[in-house]
């Protein structure tokens, strides 16, 4: 079969679009009292002003309130928004965004300027932050992405840090990769990637350590073990070009571990993950092209997964183990093979619940072409499923009890 190149499932929006709608909706006022504070800026910027609060998701109610609250309340709100939006990171997306407004004004750039200059003065930023974002600002208006990233790495040899995904929204030219060998993640400390990068190696996250994945695409040759540390990755993509475990990411003792809106092309050369404790969220993600293992075994407390693409898996797609409860929602799973359970194998004591899923071209040597349970017993529950094109095409599901199955055989 063809290798199915990344299709850029992920989605693409503000820095902030999935922020707390009040942190939100001050985060928008900021702005709005430089887009329309003034009326030759209202005459400039609201109709970009309008396409900012589009990407952020802010409700047509709250973008009237911006109006209402300008006239009415600002320096009360003014005083919320220095109060709500605090950390440095959220400070630095901010002042990026008014620099958007700011590159667009002509008749009322005066007043613009006088704006984003109050901003940085009650922000306290630094000689070296001013220098920063105007620097970064020229380069991205000039769309020179090596001064931007000479710009960038200067910054940071000075001791400050800013996320690539703000970078990125403000200049989409943007583009930094880096490499890395084997990494290790000690206790108490946390590596962050997010950004494009390659890594040779593999890398350890022993116990208290954390590693993050937002927004990162990963080009790697090696896995990943976590030993009681902490994993989340959102926005993310991830290429493995080699693996010599039979997981690309083992969760050992872990307990909470969030995987959102991701891509993963296992190359056919491993499984996805393998957690043996806590509870795993999955939303939002596809897996792709998995071997040697099934595409991703559970066998920890508890597993919520749901709107997920899973695609071709030479052992199999899904499998429960132990005493793990799990919800399977709104899910494909395609081309999964395997001797029992094509797509999905259980042999947990807990409870499973698969509803509105389609298994597609999925096969089982002997029994289960699309699910698999080992023990027939309550609280095994397929609702709402469609199978397609499934072999043997004989009961695609094995052991359930008929009061708890519903699903559509095509």
């Amino acid at each position: 079969m063809e290798q199915e190149q990344l299709s850029g499932y992920r989605t693409y929006e503000h820095p902030y679009a999935q922020a707390e709608p009040s942190f939100q909706y001050l985060y928008c006022f900021g702005l709005g009292v430089m887009a329309m504070g003034n009326m030759r800026a209202i005459t400039e910027l609201q109709d970009y002003f309008g396409s900012m609060l589009d990407e952020i998701h802010l409700p047509l109610k709250q973008r009237e309130q911006i109006i209402v609250d300008i006239n009415n309340y600002l320096e009360f709100r003014l005083t919320e928004v220095v109060n709500r939006v605090q950390r440095k990171e959220e400070r630095y997306c901010f002042i990026l965004d008014l620099y958007r407004l700011y590159n667009l004004s002509l008749w009322s750039q005066d007043y613009c300027e006088h704006i984003l200059e109050n901003y940085i003065q009650i922000f306290h930023f630094s000689g070296a932050e001013r220098t920063f974002f105007q620097e970064f600002n020229e380069a991205a208006k000039r769309n020179d992405s090596s001064l931007a990233v000479r710009t960038y790495e200067r910054f940071c040899e000075q001791g400050y840090e800013i996320s690539y995904a703000a970078l990125k929204h403000f200049f989409p030219g943007f583009h930094l990769e880096t490499s890395y060998g084997k990494l290790t993640v000690a206790a108490g400390e946390t590596l962050l990637l997010d950004r494009p990068v390659q890594i040779d190696g593999d890398i350890i996250v022993e116990r208290g350590g954390s590693l993050l994945l937002y927004g990162a695409d990963i080009s790697m040759k090696g896995s990943v073990y976590m030993n009681g540390g902490r994993f989340r990755m959102r926005d993310a993509t991830v290429r493995i070009g080699g693996c010599e475990t039979d997981y690309w990411l083992t969760l050992h003792r872990t307990a909470v571990v969030k995987i959102e809106n991701t891509e993963i092309d296992l190359g056919l050369h491993c499984g996805f993950l393998a957690q043996d404790a806590g509870r795993l969220i999955m939303a939002d993600s596809r897996i792709l092209h998995a071997a040697k293992a099934y595409m991703l075994t559970f066998s920890g407390y508890s597993a919520n997964i749901s709107r997920c693409h899973f695609r071709h898996g030479r052992a199999g797609l899904l499998s429960i183990g132990q005493a793990a409860g799990m919800n399977v929602e709104d899910c494909t799973f395609i081309e999964g093979s395997a001797e029992y359970g094509g797509a999905v194998y259980s042999d947990s004591i807990g409870n499973v619940r698969i509803t509105h899923c389609r298994f597609d071209r999925c096969q089982a040597k002997y029994l289960g072409a699309a699910i698999y349970f080992k023990y027939h017993k309550f609280g095994q529950l397929v609702k709402d499923c469609i199978c397609q094109s499934c072999t043997p095409e004989q009961k695609p599901i094995f052991h359930v009890y008929s009061d708890d199955v519903e699903m559509q055989i095509r």
